[in-house]
């Protein structure tokens, strides 16, 4: 009997055939190969909600190829084997696949069935084969009803923000109250206010000469609080009556502590560590998993479960106890079992972990890259240590008191005595380095023991604003939540990065128009950006997946109070969401008078504060008697300068007035004003100057440019330099040049310019190579992918393809990319005219005239 299989990843359909023998014929559908069809003329994007929510599906152009193979490859086998990905997402490309051959009418006499597998091995395939089922169409419910709601709330929210808040992009599901958690992180951060604190620290030795440091915990009797020293003369205080006092041990405390290891990955905790310890961002760790599993190294990497076959549990005892480095003595005598404590966790598979155990690193960089071995060593690593014994850490507590003990002085410390799973993984800092962390090291003392004082040293602190959310504390934070689900995390976040938040230092920084965009949604979507609400919307998806409800009417509880919500804001004017803005937020940002209330226009002391828009830029804050009264004030708080207007510097030798200034660009100086029409002369004030710091010498020496260098050695003509709207550069005959950040205006010399000169001139809208595929398979020439102006792109020789929307830029694998290129080559090329000729249409031959 011969057997189609159809799998989702070209990389894994020739093991799986290797496995199968000669009988089956193994293809790949490349992921998704269809998706809701945003052309088909409905209202959201394919979805029909006054049809019984009709789906309307269209095949992505990439994909034709594939299915027409399919179709001609199923036309000689009598059973077909549905053996995509085991999860929601894999069950719904299985029914869809059987929809279309439905559809195309190439299921006649054929037998189908749906098989899973959660790693690929021989016995694991083999097994999956012998276990046939029917499509879960409870999963393939979810997968519809989850696409959906994401196109109702993703087109009715987008077209709301395009019209009221003009430049913004467009709103999600789970997008936008992720938005919403790095936008509410920044608002605490600008409204933190540093609280002063104190601590008091005493140098003693024991009678053996051991020296140890204490920390002051009780004064006068009272036990100390964390601001209980609020300032210098408090802690002062404490140091004159600790100085005056002599201590001996009060109380002394040992206890062993058990440091138990983490629980095997599933999908977030990996993406989690791997970004914190690799420096993998989400995206790429998924990726870069996915091509372990289908390389047959790892089981399957979109999992919630922290669970391990038994199976697994016995091949990793059996390496542990077999191993040189470990041994029985690292062995515990029953395997750990771990429980899942997340939301909505969804338990169908194992952990992720090694399909073989005894299989390490080596060998492994002859076929793997460098980040799929590095990532592979984590797995190994984690999946070890969670059946390894504990670590057995001594800590010791000791209470030093006064002779009247009213002060008390406490240390503490810890020594290991047994390292277990830490040999092979420092839990406390996930990177695998084989040194558990040591604390402060206390000497041994007996009750009574006298101590000798040898200094007290007080310390001030200040309180610290909360962290921004990285890109794995976000993950933690919507996984604690119950909002999302891991597999579609990395996709969030780097939708995020494009449109409404920069990523520096690893810090998630959400930026103006992503502030605004949560302001609006906020104030008139408010339901639809909440938490709980986001994750309720979650549960139910699970329990349409668990065959519970209904999925037609979750969307229809969805839609009804959703589109006339969304209708009654299009109805609103753009003022009257401003107003809707102010009243949700302006007592939050804008300036409060000594009674708690909005201040009035500090300028023209009548109008009102409100927020504005700009396109480019996003909220700003102004007042409502513009263009009367031009007084703005910037959105975020940190940007603020305290610039109501000009700032008057002073006046330079001519008598001109020098002013301090903010526009739409930035801060720049002015000399004097504008005379007859013609604008004063003004120059941007340069990265390295504060606003604050700009007196009138630096304004008059900024006013002096451009400044000559000197006139080039070739053409005599003069290199001059100055500062633009896009920082400072040189001009020699129009050629212009940027400086570098250590470059400076007033100190550049003539052999640099000329040097600057020399250097090719590069393109402000260039092409940026973003990740190498390999080679082809062909011609063995490179298959990369670039971004360009208009996004990626995929390039091999002179042939280029625009990346598919349903591919990812971090995840597309290199048989992916190909087919892409061949289906683009295949398509005929598009004549274009010649520049000046043009194609005269024929003329109809008048009739004659009759006399």
């Amino acid at each position: 009997m011969k057997n189609l299989v159809v799998v989702e990843s070209p990389t894994k359909s020739k093991t799986i055939e290797r496995y199968l023998g000669p009988d089956f014929t193994v293809l790949a559908t490349v992921g998704h190969f269809r998706d809701l069809d945003e052309t088909a003329g409905k209202k959201y994007g394919g979805v029909d909600p006054d049809n019984d929510f009709s789906l309307s599906y269209a095949v992505y152009p990439s994909s034709k190829k594939i299915l027409s193979e399919i179709v001609r490859t199923l036309k000689g086998c009598e059973r077909l084997i549905l053996a995509t990905d085991p999860d929601r997402e894999g069950e719904a490309i299985a029914w869809h696949l059987h929809e279309y051959l439905t559809e195309k009418k190439a299921l006649t006499y054929k037998t189908v069935h749906r098989v899973v597998f959660h790693e690929i091995t021989k016995k694991a395939v083999q097994k999956a084969f012998k276990e046939p089922r029917d499509l879960d169409l409870h999963l393939v419910n979810a997968a519809q009803a989850r696409r959906a709601l994401d196109m109702i709330l993703g087109f009715g929210l987008s077209e709301v923000l395009r019209h009221k808040l003009p430049g913004t992009r467009r709103a999600g599901r789970v997008q936008s109250p992720t938005l919403r958690l790095t936008c509410e992180r920044e608002e605490e951060i600008e409204n933190f206010v540093p609280r002063e604190h104190w601590t008091v620290d005493a140098d003693l030795r024991t009678q053996a000469g051991n020296d140890f440091k204490a920390r002051l915990t009780h004064l006068d009797g009272t036990k100390l609080e964390k601001f209980s020293l609020a300032d210098e003369a408090a802690a002062q205080r404490a140091v004159g009556l600790v100085r005056a006092q002599t201590f001996t041990v009060a109380s002394v405390k040992h206890r062993q502590i058990q440091k138990r290891p983490s629980a095997p990955f599933r999908t977030s905790t990996l993406q989690q560590v791997a970004s914190r310890i690799l420096n993998m961002s989400p995206k790429h760790s998924a990726g870069v998993a996915q091509h372990l599993f289908q390389e047959g190294l790892i089981t399957y990497m979109r999992t919630d479960s922290v669970t391990l076959s038994s199976d697994a549990i016995s091949s990793i005892r059996a390496a542990i106890e077999n191993s040189g480095n470990f041994g029985k003595k690292y062995l515990p005598a029953k395997p750990k079992y771990y429980t899942n404590k997340i939301k909505n966790a969804q338990e169908a598979h194992e952990a992720i972990r090694p399909t073989d155990i005894t299989r390490t690193t080596k060998g492994l960089l002859v076929h793997l890259k460098r980040d799929a071995v590095r990532l592979y060593d984590l797995i190994w690593k984690r999946t070890m240590a969670s059946q390894m014994e504990n670590g057995l850490d001594d800590q010791l507590s000791i209470d030093i008191g006064s002779f009247d003990q009213k002060i008390i002085l406490h240390a503490a410390g810890s020594t290991v005595v047994f390292d277990g799973f830490r040999k092979l993984y420092n839990e406390e800092k996930d990177n695998g380095s084989v040194q558990p962390k040591q604390e402060d090291h206390i000497p041994d003392v007996k009750s009574d023991e006298p101590l000798k004082l040898d200094a007290v040293s007080p310390a001030q602190h200040y309180t610290k604003p909360p962290a921004r959310y990285n890109e794995a504390s976000l993950i933690a934070k919507l996984e604690e939540l119950g909002i999302g689900r891991p597999s579609t995390y990395p996709t969030i976040i780097s939708t995020l990065l494009k449109e409404y938040v920069t990523l520096e230092d690893k810090q998630l920084i959400p930026q103006g128009m992503g502030r605004g965009v949560v302001l609006l949604l906020e104030s008139s979507f408010e339901s639809y950006v909440d938490y709980a609400f986001t994750a309720e919307l979650e549960d139910k998806l699970d329990e349409i997946s668990n065959g519970r409800l209904a999925w037609k009417d979750v969307l229809e509880e969805f839609y009804g109070p959703f589109s006339a919500q969304c209708e009654s804001i299009k109805n609103l004017t753009n003022t009257d969401i401003l107003n809707a803005m102010n009243e949700w937020a302006g007592a939050r940002f804008f300036p409060i008078d000594e009674k708690g209330e909005i201040e009035k226009c500090p300028k023209c002391k009548e109008g009102k504060i409100s927020f504005k828009w700009n396109k480019q830029r996003g909220p700003f804050i102004g007042c409502v008697n513009f263009p009367d009264c031009k007084y703005t004030l910037a959105f975020s708080k940190t940007a603020r300068d305290g610039l109501d207007g000009p700032r008057i510097l002073g006046k330079n030798g001519n008598g001109q007035t020098i002013s301090l200034r903010r526009g739409p660009y930035g801060h720049y100086v002015q000399q004097g004003e504008a005379e007859d029409g013609r604008k004063p002369k003004r120059i941007k004030l340069p990265d390295n100057v504060e606003p604050e710091n700009c007196d009138l010498e630096i304004a008059i020496k900024l006013l002096s440019l451009p400044r000559l260098i000197g006139n080039h050695p070739e053409t005599a003509e003069p290199i001059t330099v100055t500062i633009g709207r896009y920082g400072p550069y040189i001009n020699h005959n129009n050629d212009k040049r940027s400086l570098s950040p250590e470059d400076d205006v007033f100190t550049v010399g003539i052999n640099r310019a000329v040097s600057l000169l020399g250097e090719p001139k590069q393109q402000r809208r260039g092409t940026k190579t973003i990740r190498s595929l390999g080679a082809h398979p062909e011609d063995g020439n490179e298959v990369a992918i670039y971004e360009g102006r208009y996004g990626y792109y995929i390039k091999n020789n002179k042939t280029t393809a625009g990346l598919p929307k349903h591919f990812d830029v971090e995840t597309i694998t290199l048989d992916e990319a190909v087919q892409v290129l061949a289906e683009k080559a295949s398509k005929p090329k598009k004549r274009t005219k010649k520049k000046g000729h043009t194609t005269k249409r024929k003329r109809k031959p008048r009739p004659k005239k009759i006399d």
